[in-house]
């Protein structure tokens, strides 16, 4: 693929090597170059996706649905399918990966894969943070911090901590791209906070089960923190998170790549991975 070939809105990203020095046994990655998103995808787009009967989007919900089956509804949901007109240039969130993975192959692009996503994120230089080393702060990237930690407090019975002291002036979502010290080396943006994203990549728990997606044996790798997350210093790349592919969380979104097929997507090794 050449840089030309990306569609509007997506960055170019060369195809290289990357090391994961942060898992327990360090190992390597090579991706081919593809393109993806510049930024997660927008309510507004998703919205576009779901009013055009020939891509056939269906609407995100407005309430989470997690993987022990239940439906948890706030007062006030944190969901944003996209019909508040002030939400419309923050991420979607609350879609399942199937709806995910819908939206991108009805333009002719994909999820990208976990690999692709890293190499987007972190470079060949295998970076901590999209923006080098430093540790990410109020300034960096839209997590909890206390605005959304007392907005958590007032509705649900637990205590949240907050990421960072300072208000990073987002109790939820950001609009996409607010945060321009969330960039990768190649220019892509909201790597790190804003919302989860799903991938492409499938990790499997119980042998023989891969290849049903309720199943209990397998899972959807998801990358990079949320608004909603509170450990400023973890390291988003490892260990990775996975899910359900059911699940809808209003702290998970998605964006997509593009470029000709990476081959498997699955694998059978989830030691590095949490459920």
């Amino acid at each position: 693929m050449k840089p030309e070939d990306c569609p509007e809105g997506m960055v170019f990203i060369p195809g290289g090597k990357l090391t994961l020095t942060l898992e327990p046994t360090p190992r390597s990655l090579e991706t081919s170059s593809f393109c993806i998103d510049r930024t997660e995808v927008t309510a507004r787009a998703y919205r576009a996706c779901v009013a055009d009967p020939a891509r056939a989007c269906t609407p995100a919900e407005a309430t989470e649905y997690h993987k022990n089956g239940t439906i948890y509804v706030p007062r006030k949901p944190f969901c944003n399918p996209g019909s508040a007109k002030e939400l419309l240039d923050h991420p979607v969130t609350c879609v399942t990966w199937q709806q995910a993975e819908h939206y991108c192959r009805s333009f002719g692009g994909r999820l990208p894969t976990q690999g692709e996503w890293e190499m987007a994120a972190r470079g060949p230089d295998g970076r901590m943070y999209p923006w080098g080393a430093e540790l990410p702060t109020h300034r960096h990237a839209n997590l909890c911090g206390p605005e959304c930690a007392q907005r958590f407090s007032r509705r649900l019975p637990i205590r949240w901590w907050p990421a960072f002291n300072t208000s990073d002036g987002w109790p939820v979502t950001a609009p996409v791209g607010a945060f321009s010290l969330d960039e990768s080396a190649f220019g892509v943006r909201d790597l790190y906070g804003n919302a989860s994203e799903w991938t492409a990549t499938i990790t499997c728990y119980s042998e023989g089960k891969c290849g049903e997606p309720s199943s209990d044996g397998e899972r959807i790798i998801i990358m990079g923190e949320g608004w909603r997350s509170i450990g400023a210093d973890r390291v988003p790349w490892y260990p990775v998170n996975v899910t359900r592919p059911e699940t809808r969380a209003a702290d998970l979104g998605f964006r997509c790549a593009f470029g000709p097929a990476p081959g498997p997507i699955k694998t059978p090794d989830s030691s590095a991975a949490r459920p």
